[in-house]
């Protein structure tokens, strides 16, 4: 329906819109944070999508393909 389609548009738009207020506010300093201490490389499938399953082989490679799954 219409109405789950401008709440889901909403939400969307809203959370870009907060995260582009955080990144205004806390920038540049805030590009080099990493509370979690995380400094291991993301695995090979995570740019490639070769990972043997097919639903999430398709939604990497449509995302690398279109930027958008």
């Amino acid at each position: 329906s219409i109405e789950q389609v401008e709440g889901f548009i909403r939400q969307i738009l809203g959370w870009r819109e907060y995260m582009r207020g955080v990144y205004w506010a806390h920038m540049p300093g805030y590009a080099d944070k990493n509370f979690f201490e995380h400094d291991r490389p993301l695995p090979t499938w995570f740019w490639t999508g070769d990972t043997g399953m097919r639903c999430l082989q398709h939604a990497i490679t449509q995302t690398l393909d279109h930027a958008y799954a």
